[in-house]
């Protein structure tokens, strides 16, 4: 009796590690034939799955969207994971939205980086040290000191609080050509026509928004200045921005004046 009871318990975990076996054997599996991939700016790639009638899903719905055919359409610039799902398996594809505008180059926007470590990032820029302050200010032009674009970067006490680039107003097209730029990476969120003032946020709202960023022109200094603060719930971001502003119209001045 004693022998059989110790045969039996042998055999008990035999007979689970087989059932097991079983289950996974008849767990259902789907796979993409992509596990990365890439589409421009306003345009669509198609995915497909290895299963008919798999529910899509983006994990950034700012970045790109995908329909129920597997066709993922690029809204802004930048990463999703675009997944695949049915009957409890998935799969997933890391999909990346790329520029299709390269007539400009987006400022540094790491915030609260030091003033040395973002002097030390900046090394194709020309320096203006005229106008640059220590721990305050860098200004920048491209090719020259005066070369347009200009990038500008201010600091307050925790480091790098607001970039910016700047670029030569000559007609409306000027402003028209930053906002066609940013568009790629922002949604525009508000556009005042008389002032020439648009507002943009790197997500579908200014609650989920990371970065906020506005466009402004300044007739008088001939200038249309991008400019790009984090939004972190608690500063103002119009004083911030015309803060900003105020300085470039200055730098501008004070180059004009050279």
């Amino acid at each position: 009796m004693k022998k059989f009871a110790w045969m039996l318990a042998l055999a008990l975990p035999v007979a689970a590690t087989f059932t097991s076996c079983g289950d996974d054997d008849d767990q259902k599996s789907i796979t993409l034939n992509a596990s990365t991939a890439s589409v421009n700016y306003e345009n669509t790639v198609e995915l497909k799955a290895s299963e008919k009638n798999a529910v899509w899903s983006s994990s950034d719905e700012f970045i790109a969207t995908v329909n129920d055919k597997g066709v993922v359409t690029g809204h802004h610039v930048g990463e999703a994971i675009i997944t695949a799902s049915k009957d409890g398996a998935s799969a997933s594809c890391k999909l990346t939205v790329t520029e299709t505008n390269h007539d400009y180059v987006l400022p540094l926007m790491t915030w609260n980086a030091s003033y040395t470590a973002v002097k030390n990032a900046v090394n194709n820029l020309v320096l203006d040290t005229e106008s640059s302050k220590e721990n305050e200010l860098l200004v920048y032009g491209t090719g020259s000191v005066d070369g347009f674009p200009w990038y500008i970067y201010n600091f307050e006490t925790n480091g790098l609080a607001s970039s910016s680039l700047t670029v030569e107003f000559t007609d409306v097209d000027s402003y028209t050509d930053v906002c066609d730029y940013l568009d790629q990476y922002f949604k525009q969120i508000s556009f005042n026509e008389d002032t020439l003032v648009a507002s943009y946020a790197n997500a579908n709202s200014v609650a989920d928004a990371k970065i906020i960023a506005e466009v402004s022109a300044d007739f008088e200094n001939s200038i249309v200045t991008a400019s790009f603060v984090p939004n972190n719930g608690t500063r103002s971001t119009v004083n911030d921005f015309r803060a900003i502003f105020d300085t470039h119209k200055a730098i501008a001045a004070q180059k004009a004046n050279k």
